[in-house]
């Protein structure tokens, strides 16, 4: 069987999808666009749901590292998937009794723009005992080498991330990230090819 699978980021793209199932061509999403995915009855999405591994990020943070006040890093501020893994985030937060005090957009490429926004938001001085943080995407330029400069300035806040490389694996060994959350992407490929064929 013929088909063709989609990351669904924005309503452009939904519009587009809707175009070919109204041509009979079978569709599957893939990593971004669960939601929508539903609603226009798709064979399958394949990937995380964004908002539930938010809260789960948020409960592992809290099993991890001790904070009272906590902070989501959104890269991409109106991405479905990363505004979905805060507002879980958030979610856990008010559950575990941790105040949870904002969302902060930072710049994709720009790590002084990076550090910036993040200590605007936290607006302490000091080494920010009791700050935990949930880093939504680990893959943008910005993301780690930030938080490595960040960790150097302030070293006792917490945090978390979503997705993996090689600067992760080492901050994860050198101390200055608790975890990173792997959706091993390699394998949706995979996947599509198989769930088509059923």
């Amino acid at each position: 069987m013929d088909g063709i699978f989609v990351s669904i980021s924005n309503e452009i793209v939904v519009r587009a999808v809707q175009m070919c199932l109204d041509l009979g061509i079978p569709v599957m999403s893939i990593n971004a666009g669960y939601e929508d995915s539903k609603k226009m009855g798709l064979i399958h999405h394949i990937g995380m749901v964004e908002r539930s591994a938010g809260y789960a990020a948020g409960n592992k943070m809290a099993s991890m590292g001790t904070f009272n006040k906590a902070f989501c890093i959104n890269h991409a501020p109106g991405l479905e998937g990363l505004d979905s893994r805060c507002k879980g985030f958030e979610e856990a937060m008010a559950d575990l009794g941790i105040l949870y005090v904002a969302e902060i957009a930072v710049p994709e490429d720009n790590v002084v723009g990076f550090i910036s926004a993040v200590e605007e938001s936290v607006q302490e001085e000091g080494d920010w005992d009791g700050i935990g943080m949930l880093l939504g995407a680990s893959n943008y330029p910005s993301a780690m080498p930030g938080t490595t400069e960040l960790k150097e300035r302030h070293e006792k806040f917490v945090i978390g991330s979503f997705d993996i490389n090689d600067l992760h694996y080492q901050a994860i060994d050198n101390g200055n990230i608790l975890f990173g959350i792997d959706q091993q992407v390699s394998l949706y490929a995979v996947y599509f090819v198989l769930f088509l064929k059923e």
